[in-house]
Parts: structure tokens; sequence; C-alpha cells
């Protein structure tokens, strides 16, 4: 359980810093646009990101790919700016929908604008009993938006 843990907080401080210095190249580097709903959110508003995958999420051989929607905006000291969201397990083709609101980010949003990227994101997968490397690898920006949330 520590070692899910611990993936699980790298795949965040990675993806985190792929959207600090603009995203990274890789397998996905195709920058689709990603769908948000509504069009104008207010703060208490539970949004939709949708976006098409395209690889499949899940185990590949010795990897797993899977997705992970993060969201950058203005901080406040009664609302949150900033959400990271990993995606379900998904069809290549398909599009995945994450929703984000008051429930998931424990406050409203602040008012402001916003960017959303989404990451593909590969871990290895390895046998139980067996000695598997730790490693989390952004292989690429897979989708990215904007919004603007307005009181």
């Amino acid at each position: 359980m520590r070692s899910r843990a611990r993936v699980l907080l790298a795949t965040a401080a990675v993806a985190l810093v792929a959207v600090a210095v603009g995203g990274c190249g890789g397998s996905s580097s195709s920058h689709n646009a990603l769908t948000i709903s509504p069009a104008n959110p207010h703060p208490s508003s539970t949004i939709t990101f949708g976006f098409v995958a395209p690889t499949r999420a899940g185990i590949d051989g010795k990897v797993i790919d899977s997705y992970s929607l993060s969201v950058t905006g203005p901080a406040g000291a009664n609302c949150k700016g900033t959400q990271e969201v990993p995606g379900t397990p998904v069809a290549k083709g398909a599009t995945e929908h994450i929703q984000i609101g008051p429930a998931q980010l424990h406050a409203n949003w602040c008012a402001g604008p916003y960017t959303a990227r989404v990451f593909e994101i590969q871990r290895p997968h390895c046998k139980p009993g067996t000695l598997c490397p730790q490693y989390v690898r952004v292989a690429g920006t897979v989708a990215r938006g904007s919004f603007t949330v307005s009181r």
C-alpha cells in the first residue's frame, strides 16, 4: 500500500512539473482540444473535462498507461485553484470525461483564468514477487484547454 501511495505522489509531482515547464513531448504529443463544460463556470460549478484517448489506458506489456488531468489557476484563502485528477481505464479512441467540482476540490473554484492539461502517464507493470523499477514517465500532453471562472 505504501508503494502505491508513493507511485501516486510521484505521478502527481511529475505531472505538476510538466505543467510548470509547459508540457512534455512523447508518444502522445498531438495536442487535442479539451472540451470544458459548462462554458462559463462559476465558483460552485462542477466542471466536466473531455478528451479523446489516443491510446488504451491499462496494462500494455510491462507498462501501465494512464491519464491524468491537471488544472491550474488562481488560489485564494477560501477557494482552490489547482487540482490533479487521475483518469479511469479507457479504450483507444474513446472519449474520457473527468468531473471536478467543490466535492473534489473540498472548496469552491477561485474566480479567474485556468489552464487544463491531460497527460499520458506511464509506470512499470511487474508480476507480484518480482523486483520492479520505480518510475513514473510523462509520455506526453494529450489535450489542452482553458476556461475562466466568473463570480
